[in-house]
């Protein structure tokens, strides 16, 4: 979650504030306790239990309000419907919401249409955080480790196919247990694995400082340094000639110069 911004907040209360002087309740219950939060945002750090204080009064005045609306009382002015006055209440809610629990901004997206191996991509740009010019060679290098990789599982060579796997997937994942993994699959899925068709790159980390900020919300797993993680891909693994099969996806890292996956997992839609 981004860092919440006490300035928002008010703002957001402000605006809350605004809707219940309009709707007609400008009385000690509403407006009084809503201006006391104000004050409180403005001089005070927006705590755990601050925050859940205020969503606890906030969310009560909610109630009270749909409830007088589904009673006919509206907003005056250009909101003197329903539908507007709902609309106008759903409006600061939401503001309030976002203020509260601000949304992680969305990541640039690059064209990647242009590196070698892009041609075995369905998606040819994928979101990333850092530097663009460290993207190429994370990039074309996750691609030649999923076709080998894919390659080796493709022929049933699982020993070579673990010989990809990171530091950290070998110490919880034996080979046996590799192999189990892909039998399971292949009983769910409908037959053993012929090729890993890659969709496109989830994300990719470009750089040192976009590494300091990935978080386990990615998927990464917990013990996987945070400064090996480079990116993850998606796509499809075909399973017969129909082209049959289930998603897969992959989390690949860089442990001592070679790229390495850190976590692979299956799903069907």
């Amino acid at each position: 979650m981004s860092k919440r911004d006490p300035q928002s907040i008010c703002q957001a209360l402000s605006e809350l504030k605004n809707f219940f002087i309009y709707f007609g309740h400008s009385e000690r219950t509403r407006i009084q306790p809503l201006d006391g939060y104000i004050q409180r945002f403005q001089s005070e750090r927006p705590s755990a239990a601050l925050v859940s204080e205020l969503e606890a009064f906030t969310g009560e005045l909610r109630v009270q309000a749909e409830d007088q609306i589904r009673g006919r009382r509206f907003l005056p002015g250009p909101h003197n419907t329903e539908q507007q006055t709902k609309a106008e209440l759903q409006r600061v809610f939401v503001m309030l919401r976002d203020a509260i629990d601000p949304p992680e901004p969305e990541w640039p997206r690059m064209d990647i249409s242009g590196f070698a191996g892009s041609e075995f991509l369905k998606g040819k740009d994928t979101a990333y955080l850092g530097s663009p010019a460290e993207m190429r060679p994370i990039v074309e290098r996750s691609i030649v480790l999923l076709r080998r990789h894919s390659e080796a599982i493709g022929r049933g060579d699982y020993e070579s196919a673990y010989q990809n796997f990171g530091v950290d997937l070998r110490a919880w994942m034996s080979l046996k247990k590799f192999e189990s993994a892909h039998a399971d699959a292949t009983r769910r899925y409908g037959g053993p694995p012929r090729e890993f068709a890659i969709h496109g790159f989830a994300f990719v980390l470009a750089d040192n400082q976009a590494r300091k900020k990935s978080t386990n919300a990615e998927g990464w797993p917990k013990t996987t340094p945070k400064e090996n993680r480079r990116a993850q891909v998606t796509g499809f693994w075909i399973r017969d000639a129909q082209r049959h099969g289930c998603h897969g996806s992959f989390w690949i890292t860089e442990e001592d110069g070679e790229y390495r996956i850190a976590k692979f997992n299956f799903w069907a839609m």
